[in-house]
């Protein structure tokens, strides 16, 4: 007898909904399993340059694309350690669920690499990253935001057009945990760019790990003075 847990009913129900609520994109059939000599393996090594980069592609609102711009290394990556805050002690949580967080002014980017998040070459959602998709909810909802838009990239191995697919149905899955996981702005949407906007170097085993990756961008509303 098959036994179906609550959360994969509440997650196809959320897929469902965020299919025509909030914009996810239907995910056709797609080709056949690329060849499994494809399959990647090792560790995430992108810095915030290349996450930089891959927000300045993908139509991040401008004044972070344009802020990201000059960024060198990883010194954007939220170096706040003057003080040990409560949001500090979240990124530094987000930190060990090997979550890499960038912050310019009001709008932040959290990059997710795709080879712990998702199974490999595939997107089925690693069941073992439930606990990290609750540290990323928790640090989202302690900001007041309007919009949150959900991004999945893959690298350029394979058939381009699974990559596409592969990366629509990541993004959406992501978002639904999210929503699982209580964020609720007022507006939420996904999107798979499959291979497109590397951040890193395709022709290496390290670059094509980096380019499959998950990003999630936001801008934190402040109050009116």
């Amino acid at each position: 007898m098959m036994i179906i847990s609550h959360r994969s009913i509440s997650c196809a129900l959320i897929l469902l909904l965020t299919s025509s609520i909030v914009g996810c994109a239907h995910v056709d059939t797609p080709p056949s399993e690329p060849d499994s000599s494809k399959v990647m393996t090792g560790v995430f090594v992108g810095g915030a340059t290349g996450a930089a980069i891959g927000a300045v592609s993908s139509g991040v609102t401008v004044p972070v694309a344009a802020a990201m711009g000059g960024i060198v290394g990883g010194a954007v990556a939220m170096s706040m350690k003057e003080k040990e805050t409560p949001e500090q002690q979240l990124v530094d949580q987000l930190r060990r669920d090997k979550v890499q967080v960038i912050r310019i002014g009001e709008d932040y980017m959290l990059v997710l690499p795709g080879e712990d998040y998702f199974y490999a070459n595939s997107s089925h959602f690693n069941e073992k990253m439930y606990p990290a998709m609750k540290d990323i909810a928790k640090f989202i909802n302690q900001y007041d935001i309007e919009t949150i838009k959900v991004a999945a990239y893959t690298n350029d191995q394979g058939n381009e057009y699974r990559n596409l697919a592969m990366s629509k149905t990541q993004a959406q899955m992501v978002l639904s945990e999210l929503w699982y996981e209580g964020v609720r702005p007022s507006f939420m949407y996904s999107i798979g760019y499959g291979s497109q906007y590397p951040i890193a170097d395709n022709a290496t085993p390290q670059g094509q790990l980096t380019n499959d990756r998950v990003q999630i961008t936001f801008r934190r509303l402040t109050p009116q003075s």
